[in-house]
């Protein structure tokens, strides 16, 4: 076979005594794949046919025909009911490398060999519902098919339902085929034969298995290289799907996975080429062919053109597919051929697709991947490409990863404990923690870190620059205020922590997000916190404020005077405000979901307390067992208002004028907005989505507000002349009216003491963010892997900045406003700061002025004698006894 150069990408070779033309120009492989009756499968070896049976070896009518008849086997409906079949065969594997990889360790695996399995059991799963009987008797292939088939066709005819497999819905449409053309003279041709669904299960093996596995294996080859896109990837899917079973719709939304496995199939394309035998003279752009010939199209070459995608076309660069790939080259659309073009594009694309997706995601959740030392890159072709090695070294994170981040930090001045296998400093951290919450503070003051968070302020004393070990994972105490705000400003590189997935179910909806679906997301909830809508939500605070205020009347009325812990009755406060202002119900009716919360949330905060290990969920422990059935109790709660009202709206009735209605209502007109536009398929929310927004609506709403009320309280009963101030600036902006939202924007004395009250009880005392690449910040090289905590107590009490009185309630500092607290401007991080700045702040400060206003009208406070101060967190700070005295207006006492 010589090969002669013609001076161009388009050449030939001569196959034996035919010429082979070479063909790498995109438009002359879409215009030929375009032409199926002209340009036929190759047929230049007889064995090529046993190799390769049915679909991808026909022509013409019976092309169609077993296309048409194939075609059901892959709609997306019978296509979901495949996942337990990649489940269930990933599992198996992961469970194997789970046993092989000790604890502390890391291990090579030529994992090409296991991936081979996995995609041969997925295919028998998913094909022949598990019978492996195929896979297990290669040498009686045709015999077990038949026994398999006969059975199959036998339970068909008599009235049996068919399987959900793709055997079971080929034999399905094959036998709607037959029986729609009764009665046709064509029938004798319609249908397939035995022998041809013999061919057809053939033809799933090798189509479904091989190729898929060469999939997976080059794409665990390149994340071991790229580690940045692997972290990436681990990111998302954890985002994504936390600690549960990838479901359909999650995979469907895999952003990062699927450029990833975009970029693999460009790169190291299954079949490099594939080949055309021309039925007849004819035209392929300028060029003339004749009969006879044959045509090659070279994927690959046209996959690595830098004049379609760019001089970096040789790199790794997943995200060259972001806008999809009709945008991924540099203007040449439709280059790209992976699961081929035109008219017999392949079947099995969103199958494969799938496929690779789930087994990604269950094996990120669960492993880091390095190459091996020993690595040698060897891409060979036998009929696919595959590697000639493919060792990958499975890293077990509990060990080598650590011991590495600790050295970078160490190098950079950092001091903590060293690493402790698999607990870190997490047993000091909850013991330190268990016996500081034993005995409350010695005397009243603000100046409380040593109690609430005991192993930070050890290191803080200890070692200044510090971090400490959650688990495997370093992390690192930053309390400079430029530092946080640099930070913050990058939200790309400094991003959300995904440690555990408990949190993500705790704190679902917009503040879990990143990327392109918070965007969204914030885009659609914003409207529900402009101005105008917000004066909306006032009765909603007067009614559930007047009724406290009704209670504590009455307690006067009975008493004259005495103590009440108010701690319950302001909870009670705001989860009616938030029942109310969310979903225009009070609080009785949305009781229910704030019981299931309330308990959801002590559940996870036990288990965010535990050290995370994958899969430990789904132990069918009582504490789990609970957890979920709270979980769809709240899930089933929140489906049936969110639906009702969606309903509602779809059906023309006018939208509330709450948060769930402008919500909804926002969501659709994005939903509409996008109507025809390819670009955005996922415009709007989906039902779960909106539930977890308004999950989210719960529990920022409520408790950070029910905290804020509550120190506040504390603060005035402790420092009676700034109550006495606010109660006169109240009686002078309201006297006993009902308060108005332009009257509490002009409230500048409650607003100081708010303040004040967030810079000393900030209701989170610390933002813990995820780095997952090398990063800087400031001077600092922050190692990919490591998480930042950002100290708001730290910087909000740094006297160098708030002055020497920083631990004393002072309101007056804010008497110029934020900006001007501080001797360094912006040093003050209640409510967070850059882009994602708290969505919920105006809500919130409305809330508590509107409250604090309608109290001081009827009340005055002071501190119980028997109050003894003990600030501790769950997931805010709050108190841990809460009793306080109260005095009505008129000397008459509480």
């Amino acid at each position: 076979m010589i090969g002669i150069d013609v001076g161009s990408n388009d050449n030939f070779i001569w196959f034996g005594p035919m010429p082979m033309l070479n063909i790498s120009n995109p438009e002359l492989i879409r215009e030929a794949f375009s032409k199926p009756n002209v340009f036929h499968k190759a047929k230049l070896n007889p064995l090529t046919s046993k190799c390769f049976p049915g679909l991808i070896n026909y022509e013409g009518d019976k092309w169609a025909k077993h296309r048409k008849m194939i075609n059901p086997a892959f709609h997306i409906e019978k296509l979901k009911l495949m996942l337990p079949a990649f489940r269930d065969s990933c599992a198996e594997i992961i469970n194997k490398w789970e046993t092989e990889v000790p604890k502390g360790c890391s291990v090579e695996l030529d994992v090409y060999p296991d991936l081979m399995k996995l995609t041969a059991d997925s295919i028998s799963r998913a094909a022949f519902a598990r019978n492996r009987r195929f896979k297990e008797i290669e040498h009686h292939i045709h015999t077990s098919l038949c026994t398999i088939i006969n059975k199959r066709k036998e339970a068909l005819e008599a009235g049996e339902a068919s399987k959900d497999d793709l055997l079971g819905i080929l034999m399905d449409s094959n036998m709607k085929e037959i029986q729609q053309a009764g009665g046709n003279r064509k029938d004798k041709s319609t249908g397939m034969s035995l022998q041809e669904v013999i061919d057809e299960c053939k033809l799933f093996y090798l189509a479904g298995q091989e190729t898929t596995s060469l999939l997976l294996v080059w794409t665990l080859i390149l994340l071991s290289k790229h580690q940045d896109w692997q972290a990436r990837a681990r990111e998302e899917v954890l985002s994504m799907f936390g600690d549960n079973v990838p479901d359909y719709e999650g995979l469907s939304h895999l952003k990062t996975v699927n450029m990833i496995l975009y970029e693999v199939l460009r790169l190291y394309t299954p079949l490099t080429q594939t080949s055309r035998w021309i039925n007849e003279d004819t035209n392929l752009g300028k060029f003339s062919f004749p009969s006879g010939a044959l045509i090659t199209f070279c994927f690959s070459y046209v996959h690595l053109d830098q004049e379609i995608w760019g001089d970096d076309a040789l790199e790794f660069k997943p995200d060259r597919f972001a806008e999809g790939i009709s945008k991924a080259t540099k203007g040449n659309n439709n280059s790209y051929f992976p699961f081929g073009w035109g008219p017999r594009m392949c079947i099995g694309e969103k199958f494969a697709m799938a496929e690779a997706k789930m087994v990604l995601s269950m094996i990120l959740k669960r492993f880091s991947l390095e190459l091996s030392p020993s690595y040698i890159h060897a891409p060979m072709t036998v009929i696919f490409l595959q590697p000639q090695h493919g060792l990958i070294k499975l890293v077990n994170w509990v060990w080598l990863k650590p011991k590495k981040l600790e050295k970078l930090l160490r190098q950079q001045g950092f001091s903590g404990n060293s690493y402790w296998l698999l607990f870190g400093d997490l047993k000091d951290q909850t013991s330190m923690r268990t016996q500081a919450l034993k005995n409350p503070m010695n005397s009243f003051s603000n100046d409380y870190f040593s109690r609430v968070e005991p192993l930070r302020h050890q290191l803080l004393t200890k070692f200044g620059k510090n971090y400490f070990w959650a688990g495997p994972v370093p992390i690192i105490n930053i309390s400079k205020p430029e530092l946080i705000r640099e930070a913050f400003m990058k939200m790309h590189e400094f991003r959300k922590v995904k440690m555990n997935p408990i949190f993500e179910k705790l704190v679902p909806g917009l503040v879990s997000y990143e990327g392109e679906k918070w965007a969204k997301h914030r885009k659609i909830i914003n409207p529900a916190f402009h101005i105008e809508k917000l004066k909306l939500m006032l009765p909603a605070f007067h009614d559930s404020c007047a009724e406290i205020i009704n209670k504590w009347e009455m307690i006067v009325a009975e008493r004259g005077s005495g103590e009440v812990d108010v701690w319950p009755d302001l909870t009670k406060l705001t989860a009616d405000v938030i029942s109310r202002a969310a979903f225009g119900s009070n609080y009785e009716e949305g009781r229910r979901i704030f019981e299931l919360l309330k308990e959801h949330n002590e559940i996870s905060f036990i288990m965010l307390r535990s050290l995370y290990i994958p899969g430990l969920s789904y132990i069918p422990t009582a504490r789990n067992r609970r957890f979920k059935e709270v979980g769809d109790q709240l899930h089933t709660s929140l489906c049936a208002i969110v639906k009702k009202r969606k309903d509602a709206i779809e059906a023309g009735e006018e939208v509330k004028d709450d948060l769930l209605g402008i919500l909804l209502d926002s969501n659709l007109r994005e939903i509409r907005q996008a109507v025809g536009n390819d670009k955005d398929r996922y415009a709007g929310m989906n039902l779960q989505e909106v539930i977890d927004e308004c999950k989210l609506f719960y529990l920022a709403g409520q408790e950070t507000t029910s905290v804020l009320l509550v120190w506040t309280l504390l603060l005035l009963s402790k420092h009676q002349d700034w109550q006495a101030r606010a109660r006169e600036e109240v009686m002078q902006t309201f006297g006993n009216d009902v308060p108005g939202f332009d009257g509490l924007n002009h409230l500048k004395i409650v607003t100081m003491i708010l303040y004040e009250v967030l810079r000393l009880y900030s209701p989170s005392t610390h933002l813990t963010r995820q780095i997952y690449k090398d990063t800087k910040l400031g001077g600092l090289s922050i190692p990919s892997g490591a998480l930042i905590s950002f100290s708001m107590y730290s910087v909000q009490r740094d006297q160098e900045l708030w002055g020497d009185d920083a631990h004393e309630f002072r309101p007056d500092r804010f008497a110029e406003g934020i900006s001007k607290a501080a001797k360094e401007s912006n040093s003050f991080f209640a409510f967070g700061v850059g882009p994602r700045i708290c969505i919920g702040e105006k809500f919130a400060m409305t809330e508590a002025k509107m409250v604090i206003s309608m109290m001081l009208q009827r009340f005055s406070f002071e501190l119980s004698p028997s109050y003894v101060h003990a600030p501790m967190t769950t997931m805010f700070l709050k108190p841990q006894h809460d009793t306080f005295q109260h005095q009505q207006m008129g000397d008459l006492r509480i």
